[in-house]
């Protein structure tokens, strides 16, 4: 009894006063902070799974408000030249695809499914592509020497791009074998 007891709490667990585990005794030391750390990053990557999809749906609608001022009123626009214009009206059909795209993986990841890394991953790659054409546009026509409110709106849209595309790329695909493994679990209900 007294051996069973000893590599009982060596296992990290109590035993209670009959020598049974769980019988009135507790868990504690290394077993128990084990779990306990599992528990944790398991809702520590819960939470950031929901604050990526929070982030991914702030680019789709961020995207579509870029638009409605482009289109609405042109308080985006950087000039107005043919060359500029020509080039800017290219980009809604595929800035809908990207924006699509991330309020599929956002909702995908909300509830945990898989899905979400493809989705993801093909918004994010299109955010990336599409960043790289701006930034060469800017880069030919010296768009970055006159920084205006409008070019400084799409300094900041060239970085989100070419950050926030890399960064869902790379997280979403760490992530993925937990997704797979969660995709057993009921999803959450929203």
């Amino acid at each position: 009894m007294r051996a069973r007891r000893q590599s009982v709490e060596r296992a990290g667990l109590s035993a209670g006063p009959t020598g049974a585990i769980g019988s009135g005794g507790s868990l504690r030391g290394p077993l128990w902070r084990g779990v306990s750390e599992v528990v944790d990053r398991g809702r520590r990557g819960e939470i950031a799974d929901q604050v990526h999809a929070v982030l991914m749906g702030i680019a789709a609608a961020g995207t579509a408000a870029y638009w409605i001022a482009y289109f609405g009123w042109g308080a985006v626009q950087t000039g107005e030249d043919a060359a500029y214009v020509a080039f800017e009206n290219a980009f809604p059909l595929a800035d809908a695809y990207m924006a699509a795209c991330y309020l599929a993986a956002a909702r995908q990841l909300w509830h945990r499914r898989p899905s979400a890394v493809a989705l993801g991953i093909a918004a994010a790659s299109a955010m990336v592509f599409l960043g790289c054409m701006d930034v060469l546009f800017n880069l030919e026509h010296g768009k970055y020497a006159d920084m205006t409110p409008a070019m400084a709106v799409e300094v900041a849209i060239n970085a989100a791009c070419l950050s926030f595309g890399p960064y869902t790329m790379l997280r979403l695909w760490r992530i993925r074998a937990r997704l797979e493994a969660s995709c057993d679990d009921p999803p959450r209900k929203s």
